[in-house]
């Protein structure tokens, strides 16, 4: 009896387990999915001004940061004003995580 009572213990405790990293590998997923539509649609609507937003989203806390680029090789003089810019998405997962997603984006600086 000793024996069988250990045996459940240690299968409701891998049960308890696995549903506490499904849980985990779901909000990951969803925080994954909604930071590169927030990056897709960054780069893809951009009309070269520089901007910041935060929001929520299905309970994840979301920023959005188009910067120009600071890294020395990305001062370049350019004709028509032509610059890099830097587009940051985070995604804040609820327990202390996030989700970070970097790109570059060239385009005519309008600010």
């Amino acid at each position: 009896m000793l024996v069988l009572s250990i045996a459940l213990v240690s299968l409701f405790e891998a049960h308890s387990r696995a549903l506490r990293t499904s849980r985990i590998a779901t909000n990951y997923a969803q925080a994954r999915i909604l930071g590169e539509s927030l990056l897709a649609k960054a780069v893809s609507g951009w009309n070269g001004k520089l901007r910041s937003e935060k929001g929520v989203s299905n309970g994840f806390a979301w920023s959005v940061e188009i910067a120009p680029e600071t890294a020395s090789w990305a001062k370049i003089e350019t004709k028509n004003n032509w610059r890099l810019r830097h587009v940051r998405v985070r995604v804040g997962l609820g327990d202390g995580r996030e989700i970070k997603l970097d790109t570059l984006k060239l385009g005519r600086s309008n600010g």
